[in-house]
C-alpha cells in the first residue's frame, strides 16, 4: 500500500533521509509526488543524498552514517538491531530510499519497540520543527541551511520551542539583513544612475537613461557612436588629399607645388609644404608697403646722388631720364638776359627783343633753353645730372626761387623706401623724415609673430577674462567709496552701470571677449569725473583734465576728487589752470579700463599683423604667406582633431567606467534580491509612489525622498506585510494635539514620527536629525512621508524603528493522496 503524500510524512523522509527539513520550496515541489515511496526512491538516487556517504566508504559505514540521522548510538541494543536491519533489507537489493522510508514510518507508528523510543522521539520532534521551519517560517535554503533547522533538536520535547525560537531569531535576522543589503543595493543603483546621467549629460542638462540593464545598453551605444562620430572626422582630415580642395585655394596651392594634388594631408605631408613654403618666404625679395600692399611707383623712392655725392631719394621719374626745368620770370621780358648757374659754371641765357624767344645762349654743349608764354625751360641731356642755381636776370626780374637740382640715373636701384604723396615735390623728398622703409614677406611674418608673442605673453599674465573681472571689482570699489551718488549716467561715455551689467553678462560666457565688452574708455571716464563743461576745449590736456583759466576751482563736476591747482595764466586778473586728481578708488578704476586698452591694442595688432601677411602678394603674384597660414590652419585643424580623440578617448573611459558603476550597481542589486527569491519571498517593493499590499506576505523597502509623500493602501489586510525602514531610527508617537510642523522630537536623535489622521497612519521619516525646534512648514521639505491607509496603530503586530510588521502570516498544509 503506498504511503500518502502529506507534509508529515514528507517532513520527516526528508529527516530520516537528510537529517533536513524541506523546506518550502522543496515541500512544494515534493507535494506533487503520487506517493511517498516513488519520491524516497528519487531522493536517494540524487547528489545531495549519496554525496552525504563518503566515497569508497563500505556498507558498514554507510550504514553507521544514516542510523546516526536516526539518532542512534553504536554500541545500544536499539543501534545493534537497526544496524541489523538495514543490513538485511540493503542486502537483498532494496532502495536505500526505501530502508529509510520504513525506518521512519516504524518510528512513527504506533507500536514502537521501548528501546527505540527515544530515537522515536526525536525524530517527532524533528518532524515538528521541520514542518514549522517549511510552512509556517516558509524558509528555504540549501542542504545545509536546512540541516541546520534540526541543531537544536533532541529528544527533549522543550528543545523543539528552542528550535522554533532559533529559527524565527535566524529568519528574522536573515531578512533583515537582506532588506538591508536590498535597500543599500537600491540607494547604489539611485546613486549610480544619477552619476551617471550627469556625467553624461551637460550641466544643468542630465541624461535620462534608465537604471536597468537597457539603460546601461542604450547609454554605452551612446557614448560609443559619440566616440566614433570623432574619429572618424578625423580620419577623413587625415586621408582628404590635396586633389579633393577647390583649385586656387591656398591650402591647393601650398600643399600642391611642393607634394602634388595625389599627396594625403597628413601631418607629415603638411609639415613638409610648410617647410617649402616657410622656404619660399625666405628667400622673396618682392619690397611691399609696411601694410603689405604692393609699391606705389608715384611713391617709391630711389636712392641717387646729386652731383656733389650726396645721398638723396627721388621717385623714378627724376631717376636720370631726360629732365626739364621751368623758370617763370616776371616783369619786362624784352632783350631780358637771364644769369644763372649751371652745374655751378655761370650761362646765361638772351632773349629776342620782344621776349617771346631765345636769342642766344652760353649753355654747354647738350643743353638747351626755350621760352614760352613767360617761362622759361632749360633742357638738359639723357642720363646727365645737372644743378640749376642762382638764377638772376640784369635787364629783368625773375622767380629766384628756382633752384632745382638733378639726379644721375647711374645709382637708379630701389632702397626699399616709400614715401607719403604730401611729402614729394617734383618727385623728390622733402625731409627723410617722411621717410617709410619697405619690408618683405619674411618682415611682414616677424612682425606677425612678435605681435602674436606679445599678445601672449600679457595673457599669461592676465588673461582677458581677468581684466574684465578687475574693471568689474574697480566699479564696485568706486561705487562702494560713493561712487552711487555719483550719476553714471550724466555722460554717455561714462555709463559704469551699463558697463559693470555688460561685463557681468560677458563673463558668465564660455569664451570672454574684449570687443564691444568695455565702451567706456579711461580719458572718457576721467572726462567724466571732471566733467567736461569745466575742461579747456573739453576735453584732456596732455592727458590730464585742466580746467580752463579761473580763480577757483570748478565745484560742479561729478568724480569724488579735488581739483589741484596749476600754472598761473593771468596773474593780474588771478586765473590759473587747475587740475583733477581722481580719488584712489577712481584712479584705480582708470587704469584697470587702461589696462583693457591696452590689451585691444594688442589684440588689434596680432590681427593687423596677421592680415598684412596673409594678403601681401610678391612680385609673382602669390600670397605666400596665405598659402602659409593656410596649410598652419591645416595643421592646427588636425591637431585639434587629433586631441578631440584623445580627448574623446578619455571621455569615453570615463563615460564607461560611470556605466559600469551602475552595472556593478545593478547586479548587486540582482544579488540581493536573488535572496529572496532563493528563500522563497515575493521580492520586496521599494516604496515610490502609491503601492498597495496583496494577498500574500508583501515587502515593503524604504527610500529616502526628502519633501516627498507616498501611499501604501491594504497594508497588513491579508497576510503578514513588512515595511523596512534601516537601523538607526526612533519611534515617536505624535500627541493628538501635536502637528509634525510643532517643536517635537529630538534634535539629536534620527526620528520616525507617527500620527493618526483619521482612519489612516501617517509616518514622517526624517533625512537627518534636525527636529527639537520650531521648524514649521520646513519639516516637511526635509522628511519623507508615508501614509497607511486605513491602517491605525493598534494595526502594528511590531514597530522597532527598523521594520513595521502587521497582519498574520497564512499557513497551508498540501496534502496529496
Amino acid at each position: 500500500m503506498a504511503t500518502a503524500v502529506n507534509t508529515q510524512n514528507i517532513v520527516a523522509l526528508t529527516s530520516v533521509m537528510f537529517n533536513a527539513a524541506p523546506g518550502a520550496a522543496n515541500l512544494a515541489e515534493f507535494s506533487n509526488y503520487s506517493d511517498l515511496e516513488t519520491l524516497a526512491t528519487n531522493l536517494a538516487a540524487t547528489d545531495a543524498f549519496n554525496s552525504q556517504f563518503p566515497e569508497g566508504s563500505s556498507i558498514e559505514e554507510d550504514i553507521g552514517i544514516a542510523l546516526g540521522f536516526l539518532g542512534l548510538e553504536e554500541g545500544t541494543e536499539a543501534y545493534t538491531e537497526a544496524f541489523n536491519f538495514f543490513e538485511a533489507r540493503l542486502s537483498n537489493g532494496t532502495n536505500p530510499g526505501l530502508v529509510m522510508l520504513e525506518a521512519g514510518a516504524y518510528l512513527l507508528g504506533d507500536n514502537v519497540d521501548p528501546k527505540f523510543q527515544e530515537a522515536a522521539q526525536l525524530l517527532q520532534n524533528k518532524v515538528a520543527v521541520g514542518t514549522y521551519y517549511s510552512t509556517e517560517a516558509e524558509l528555504s535554503g540549501d542542504v545545509d541551511q536546512l540541516k541546520g533547522a534540526y541543531d537544536l533538536v533532541t529528544a527533549e520535547e522543550s528543545s523543539v520551542q528552542a528550535a522554533k525560537d532559533a529559527i524565527d531569531a535566524a529568519d528574522t535576522s536573515g531578512l533583515t539583513e537582506a532588506l538591508a543589503s536590498l535597500q543599500a543595493a537600491n540607494a547604489d543603483v539611485a546613486a549610480a544612475v544619477e552619476a551617471m546621467n550627469t556625467g553624461l549629460g551637460e550641466e544643468g542638462a542630465p541624461e535620462d537613461y534608465s537604471a536597468d540593464a537597457e539603460g546601461v545598453e542604450e547609454a554605452r551605444a551612446d557614448v560609443q557612436e559619440a566616440f566614433n562620430a570623432i574619429e572618424q572626422a578625423r580620419d577623413n582630415l587625415v586621408e582628404e588629399t590635396v586633389g579633393d580642395l577647390a583649385d586656387g585655394t591656398d591650402l591647393e596651392l601650398g600643399v600642391s607645388k611642393h607634394l602634388g594634388t595625389a599627396a594625403e594631408l597628413t601631418e607629415e605631408n603638411l609639415n613638409t609644404a610648410l617647410a617649402g613654403v616657410q622656404a619660399e618666404i625666405d628667400a622673396d625679395e618682392t619690397l611691399l608697403e609696411a601694410d603689405g600692399s604692393a609699391t606705389d611707383p608715384a611713391t617709391t623712392l630711389y636712392s641717387v646722388t646729386d652731383l656733389s655725392g650726396e645721398t638723396a631719394y627721388v621717385t623714378a621719374a627724376n631717376t636720370g631720364t631726360q629732365q626739364t626745368v621751368d623758370i617763370e620770370l616776371s616783369d619786362t621780358l624784352t632783350d631780358a638776359v637771364i644769369n644763372f648757374a649751371l652745374n655751378n659754371d655761370d650761362v646765361s641765357v638772351t632773349l629776342d627783343n620782344a621776349g617771346t624767344a631765345v636769342a642766344s645762349s652760353t649753355l654747354p654743349e647738350g643743353y638747351s633753353a626755350a621760352i614760352d608764354n613767360g617761362t622759361l625751360t632749360i633742357t638738359g641731356p639723357e642720363d646727365t645730372a645737372y644743378t640749376l642755381s642762382d638764377v638772376a636776370s640784369d635787364t629783368a626780374t625773375v622767380d629766384a626761387s628756382a633752384i632745382v637740382t638733378y639726379y644721375a640715373a647711374e645709382d637708379a636701384e630701389p632702397a626699399g623706401y616709400v614715401a607719403d604723396v604730401a611729402s614729394l615735390t617734383d618727385g623728390v623728398l622733402d625731409s627723410e623724415d617722411d621717410l617709410l622703409e619697405l619690408v618683405t614677406l619674411a618682415d611682414l611674418q616677424q612682425e606677425m609673430l612678435d605681435a602674436e608673442q606679445a599678445l601672449a605673453d600679457a595673457r599669461n599674465t592676465n588673461s582677458d577674462a581677468e581684466l574684465l573681472d578687475a574693471v568689474r571689482t574697480e566699479i564696485n570699489d568706486y561705487l562702494g567709496a560713493g561712487g552711487d551718488d555719483v550719476d553714471a549716467n550724466a555722460d554717455a561715455d561714462a555709463d559704469l552701470l551699463g558697463l559693470r551689467t555688460a561685463i557681468t553678462a560677458e563673463l558668465d560666457k564660455d569664451e570672454v571677449s574684449l570687443s564691444n565688452t568695455v565702451d567706456v574708455e579711461s580719458n572718457d571716464l576721467l572726462v567724466a569725473l571732471a566733467g567736461s563743461a569745466n575742461l579747456a576745449g573739453n576735453d584732456l590736456t596732455d592727458g590730464e583734465a585742466v580746467s580752463t583759466p579761473a580763480t577757483e576751482a570748478p565745484s560742479n563736476f561729478a568724480g569724488q576728487g579735488e581739483w589741484v591747482q596749476g600754472d598761473v595764466v593771468d596773474e593780474q586778473a588771478g586765473t590759473y589752470e587747475w587740475i583733477y586728481q581722481p580719488t584712489a578708488e577712481e584712479q584705480s578704476l582708470i587704469d584697470a579700463l587702461a589696462d583693457v586698452e591696452t590689451r585691444e591694442q594688442l589684440i588689434t595688432a596680432e590681427s593687423t599683423t596677421e592680415t598684412n601677411f596673409e594678403t601681401a602678394t610678391n612680385d609673382d603674384g602669390e600670397d605666400l604667406g596665405g598659402q602659409l597660414l593656410a596649410i598652419e590652419d591645416r595643421l592646427e585643424t588636425l591637431g585639434e582633431a587629433e586631441q578631440a580623440v584623445v580627448d574623446a578617448q578619455a571621455e569615453l573611459d570615463d563615460a564607461n567606467t560611470l556605466i559600469d558603476g551602475l552595472e556593478s550597481a545593478l547586479s548587486d542589486l540582482d544579488t540581493a534580491e536573488q535572496w529572496f527569491t532563493d528563500n522563497d519571498y515575493a521580492l520586496p517593493e521599494t516604496v515610490d509612489g502609491a503601492e498597495s499590499g496583496t494577498d500574500t506576505g508583501d515587502i515593503f523597502v524604504f527610500a529616502e525622498s526628502e519633501g516627498e509623500a507616498f501611499t501604501i493602501s491594504s497594508f497588513g489586510e491579508e497576510g503578514r506585510d513588512t515595511l523596512y525602514f534601516g537601523e538607526g531610527y526612533t519611534v515617536t508617537e505624535l500627541g493628538a494635539d501635536e502637528e509634525i510642523t510643532d517643536r517635537v522630537g529630538s534634535v539629536d536623535t534620527l526620528e520616525i514620527f507617527t500620527k493618526q489622521n483619521g482612519d489612516d497612519l501617517q509616518l514622517f521619516v526624517e533625512a537627518d536629525a534636525a527636529a527639537g525646534f520650531d521648524r514649521g512648514d520646513i519639516a516637511t521639505e526635509q522628511m519623507t512621508k508615508i501614509t497607511l491607509e486605513n491602517f491605525s496603530a493598534e494595526d502594528i503586530a511590531s514597530f522597532d524603528g527598523q521594520s513595521l510588521i502587521a497582519g498574520v502570516a497564512t499557513q497551508e498544509t498540501v496534502e496529496v493522496a
